[in-house]
């Protein structure tokens, strides 16, 4: 594989280039190509006729609505929960950002700007994050349970590193790690997520009551990801472990070793006062990553660039 490339990152178009001109597709945009695609204007319709029938089980909980009014809840409880789940990671986020050597163009809130990625950790030309900035910043006492965890691989001695490019430049495919740590050539990815659901591996939802709340009732959907993951549940668990096991496979490709990895999930208790973090099971899923990749690559990427060649 071709290294040593300049990786750029346009923050506010979320878009990955290199040096050669190449345009990268991130992992967080491969992954829900592999997604059922959730039918709102059916699914919408479907409930407002339940509105309409009293010998329903969800009557109540539709009565009256029309499709519009329910897609319109819909999207006020996505846009309410993004918020408080982006202020949430953007703490993370941005305190781990304050640590690199990105640059802003002046008046935005642009970064147009070369990713640091595994080979300026090897060359030692990005700074390492040491085990008294988790404290300075305020992470240890915001979050315990993961600054537990650093401390644990510091004393073992991992070395940190935030804001971590990773990209394949055959595939064309990049992302960016929130955490990594480093020892030699082992690595552990750590990543943080702000549902505030349980995140499970069955494909499915949490239902919710009167008043748009999530409750503690699980609807199985039974619905499968898209081929070469159609043995995979559609599950928010297996949608996380796509994305970090994608990356721990694009770090191998430059020699180092995944050696496990690492999710915490972010979220408050039922009183909304304290932020509870428990951490995620994860299963290895760096080969079935790396066929999707390859996949989209093939489907997305190459085939279309056939077709117009021979079309010309």
């Amino acid at each position: 594989m071709i290294t040593n490339q300049i990786i750029y990152f346009d923050e506010r178009l979320h878009k990955y280039t290199d040096s050669r001109g190449n345009i990268y597709t991130s992992v967080t945009t491969v992954i829900p190509k592999y997604h059922e695609e959730f039918k709102t204007d059916d699914v919408a319709a479907a409930c407002e006729r339940i509105g309409r029938n009293p010998a329903h089980p969800k009557y109540l909980k539709y009565k009256g609505k029309t499709a519009a009014e329910i897609k319109y809840g819909w999207n006020k409880i996505k846009v309410d929960a993004l918020a408080n789940g982006n202020k949430k990671h953007d703490y993370l986020e941005d305190t781990v950002k304050k640590a690199t050597n990105y640059r802003t163009i002046e008046g935005t809130d642009l970064i147009q700007d070369r990713l640091f990625t595994i080979e300026d950790i090897a060359n030692n030309t990005f700074g390492e994050l040491s085990i008294e900035w988790f404290i300075t910043s305020g992470i240890a006492f915001r979050y315990p349970k993961i600054y537990s965890a650093i401390l644990t691989l510091h004393n073992a001695g991992f070395k940190f590193y935030a804001e971590v490019g990773v990209y394949n430049v055959e595939l064309l495919v990049s992302g960016k790690i929130d955490l990594i740590a480093v020892k030699g050539l082992d690595f552990i990815i750590i990543d943080w997520k702000t549902n505030k659901d349980d995140i499970r591996y069955e494909a499915g939802y949490f239902d919710k009551d009167m008043n748009g709340k999530s409750t503690n009732i699980f609807i199985s959907t039974n619905k499968y990801m898209r081929y070469p993951l159609h043995f995979l549940p559609d599950s928010i668990g297996n949608h996380y472990n796509l994305q970090v096991s994608g990356y721990a496979w694009l770090l191998e490709q430059f020699g180092f070793k995944n050696i496990g990895n690492i999710i915490y999930q972010i979220r408050e208790t039922e009183e909304g006062l304290v932020e509870k973090v428990d951490k995620i099971s994860l299963f290895d899923y760096r080969e079935k990553s790396a066929s999707m990749f390859k996949h989209h690559f093939e489907n997305r990427i190459l085939k279309p660039q056939l077709k117009i060649n021979y079309a010309n």
